[in-house]
């Protein structure tokens, strides 16, 4: 076991939640029931991160790219997806954890959207952790969005265009201010799906820190 010093926890954490196909699969099992396992391992992280004191957890559930899978597939993801937010729904709110969702929820079927978008509002004033779901997400993704975002304020006379990036906000989108920035990702597969801005700032397990003003402990 592993001991964490409080003083040394990253305040954001990113998790590439990936594999779950995989780990079924060369256990002789069907792709669904690996999907049931990480979410029954999502559970035990979320209590875990409260438990240590996280301030912030994002968990990168299901890209852009899984859309193009099996429908079976992706529905039963679907079900899994609501299932877990039904039944943590008292956990979280009661253990102060803000509920967050990225990504392209357009996308997302009314099945999902009928539970996470209550649970999100009812727990916009939790401020102990805040966890937040990428969902229907991707590194090219967020890459267009942040320059329609730009264009956007642009075009509405916010900001100056020859004003320098580097005085701006980090973002001006609620669901991307209210967490800090990321400071460790566990998991290397899959990496090209995750946040491109988040990334820039992380550190990745076994490596060295991408961000050069502060070292974080080794993962």
């Amino acid at each position: 076991m592993v001991l964490v010093e409080a003083r040394n926890l990253p305040s954001h954490v990113g998790i590439i939640m990936d594999g779950n196909g995989r780990w079924a699969q060369v256990r002789g099992l069907p792709r669904v029931a690996g999907h049931k396992e990480g979410s029954s391992a999502v559970r035990r992280i979320v209590r875990a991160a409260r438990r240590l004191g996280l301030k912030a957890l994002t968990l990168y559930a299901f890209s852009e790219q899984n859309w193009a899978r099996p429908e079976e597939e992706v529905d039963a993801l679907m079900v899994l997806l609501r299932d877990f937010l039904l039944s943590e729904k008292e956990e979280i709110l009661g253990n102060g954890i803000r509920l967050n969702a990225v990504g392209n929820l357009g996308r997302l079927p009314a099945l999902v959207r009928a539970v996470l978008d209550p649970l999100r509002d009812a727990s916009e004033d939790r401020d102990e952790m805040t966890l937040t779901l990428a969902l229907s997400y991707g590194g090219r993704e967020e890459i267009a969005a942040a320059a329609r975002e730009l264009a956007e304020e642009v075009r509405a006379g916010r900001i100056d265009p020859d004003e320098s990036l580097r005085r701006r906000p980090r973002s001006r989108h609620p669901d991307r201010r209210r967490a800090p920035n990321l400071e460790l990702f566990a998991l290397r597969p899959r990496l090209r799906r995750a946040p491109l801005r988040g990334r820039a700032l992380a550190r990745l397990p076994g490596g060295g820190s991408l961000r050069g003003d502060r070292e974080l402990p080794g993962a």
